[in-house]
């Protein structure tokens, strides 16, 4: 079951190795694919969750009943912290 085992008789011992025990290699470009892809997918989750924050704080519909406003006519106009704006 072992890839690697001894056996062990008086003072012999034995090391064998099945050939089925290779060394894993990682291919760095498919890593670095990889870690680009999740990196990116996880920038996507965090976006849509502050557009859903914002959609539920009324940022976006403020803004589109005021034209140009400014962080802070915007955190009042919602009732929000000028500083999560």
């Amino acid at each position: 079951m072992t890839s690697n085992s001894e056996v062990s008789h008086s003072s012999t011992t034995t090391t064998t190795t099945s050939s089925s025990s290779t060394a894993n290699t990682i291919d760095r470009s498919k890593l670095e694919e990889f870690m680009t892809k999740a990196v990116g997918d996880m920038a996507s989750s965090l976006g849509a969750m502050m557009i859903i924050l914002g959609d539920r704080l009324g940022l976006y519909k403020a803004m589109a009943e005021s034209g140009p406003i400014t962080s802070e006519e915007l955190s009042a106009q919602t009732k929000t912290a000028e500083r999560y704006i």
